[in-house]
């Protein structure tokens, strides 16, 4: 289970290709990145981004947020 995920977040230093995440001004500022987790990415390399100050088109009451997922095929 996802929930169950105790591994650590990695960063990765170099940028393969340049690509725009979405970014508002006062919400949606793409701003956590990290692997996405083998139980989501279905076998297809990919990315899990969230945002800092979610605007209302990104929650579903109090305690639900969504983030993006960018992949590379």
């Amino acid at each position: 289970m996802l929930a169950e995920n105790k591994a650590p977040v990695r960063f990765e230093f170099e940028v393969k290709e340049s690509i725009e995440l979405p970014h508002g001004r006062g919400c949606n500022r793409a701003e956590a990145l990290c692997n996405l987790p083998s139980e989501l990415a279905l076998d297809k390399p990919g990315w899990l981004v969230l945002c800092d100050a979610p605007g209302d088109d990104r929650k579903d009451g109090e305690f639900t947020v969504y983030g993006d997922i960018l992949r590379h095929d």
